[in-house]
């Protein structure tokens, strides 16, 4: 059943952010994607099967967020490459929200450390929820309106 067939979801962002990015294996894909790869068998890497990696770059293109290009390497065939489009690059900010939850909640894991970093600077980003006023505001003090 599609869950944006219920009225209480066909309203909600989450409900449409999730019907794009909600299958398993995207967001890790996408992740890869903001890390500079762009061909199909760098995505292979991360362990999806060849039709399911097929589909969830069919599913990303359909909705604006990879954008497929040819290219061709000296001697070889022409190839594709799936390439983040403005759309996708605004996917950074929830992969690190999950980064931060990942690294918050399974510090037991052996995880890499700044993730994220300024281009310029190098230096780590973390992420933060700001009020109008400036003042940051923890998750604890969060509530859906």
């Amino acid at each position: 059943m599609d869950p944006l067939s219920f009225p209480v979801n066909a309203a909600c962002p989450i409900a449409h952010a999730l019907d794009v990015l909600g299958e398993k294996w995207t967001l890790l894909i996408l992740r890869e994607a903001l890390a500079g790869k762009t061909r199909f068998a760098e995505f292979r890497e991360i362990g999806l099967p060849r039709e399911v990696l097929s589909q969830r770059l069919v599913r990303l293109q359909e909705h604006g967020i990879l954008v497929k290009r040819p290219y061709k390497q000296a001697g070889a065939r022409v190839r594709d490459e799936y390439v983040l489009t403005d759309r996708g690059r605004t996917v950074t900010v929830v992969l690190a929200a999950l980064y931060a939850f990942g690294r918050r909640h399974r510090p037991d894991l052996p995880l890499r450390t700044a993730e994220f970093a300024d281009r310029v600077s190098g230096n780590a980003l973390t992420l933060e929820l700001r009020d109008a006023d400036g003042r940051i505001s923890d998750s604890a003090d969060l509530v859906r309106r």
